[in-house]
């Protein structure tokens, strides 16, 4: 989520906050598979809550996912349940 903030100079938005959106794609690259870039072509949407940065304890759990790892076993807001309680 590289661009989560708004980038200002001052009080001059120059550019404004991309993610989360309804829509988005993540384009890797074809052999190391790393993030190139994130189109997003739907609306921003607001946060409903903003969790605490992992901290050394979740490391070595499952609480932290790989990277575009697809979660399919819990809801949206069982994750967020269960972020919210380590904070």
């Amino acid at each position: 989520m590289y661009e989560y903030e708004a980038f200002k100079k001052g009080k001059e938005v120059l550019h404004p906050r991309r993610l989360p959106n309804t829509e988005f794609a993540i384009r890797r690259h074809s052999l190391d598979h790393y993030v190139v870039d994130i189109l997003c072509n739907g609306s921003v949407i607001e946060p409903e809550v903003v969790a605490p940065s992992f901290d050394p304890d979740d490391f070595g759990t499952q609480r932290i996912p790989n990277d575009g790892q697809v979660i399919r076993d819990r809801t949206l807001v069982q994750l967020k349940n269960e972020r919210l309680k380590h904070s």
